[in-house]
């Protein structure tokens, strides 16, 4: 992987009612505090308590709004959609995941 300064994306991968989107809020709000020029997206294909649902955020020092062209930081907290977020990292990505999830980290082309 190209080395990347200040131009990065995050995905975090949940279920829709979790409370997620009050935790990526504070993130995002955390980020911003900092002075970071960041956005995020929130991406929920439906607002049924439990489907997926992804909030994407993007970290730019030119103020980009959109969520970029891949995933550099994945949060893997939803196990309907583990293998599929899992499979779609480029190498060299960073996972974050709990390990007592009993998923299968299966990629030893990431960083995990």
């Amino acid at each position: 992987m190209d080395t990347i300064a200040n131009d990065f994306t995050i995905n975090i991968a949940t279920a829709n009612g979790t409370g997620s989107q009050s935790a990526n809020l504070i993130l995002l709000q955390s980020l911003f505090d900092m002075g970071v020029p960041v956005s995020g997206k929130n991406l929920f294909p439906s607002n049924i308590s439990g489907l997926p649902t992804w909030y994407i955020v993007r970290l730019s020092d030119e103020g980009y709004q959109a969520p970029g062209d891949r995933t550099h930081i994945q949060v893997l907290v939803n196990k309907a959609t583990w293998v599929d977020d899992l499979a779609a990292l480029e190498p060299g990505s960073v996972v974050i995941w709990n390990m007592d999830s009993k998923m299968p980290m299966d990629r030893e082309d990431v960083v995990s």
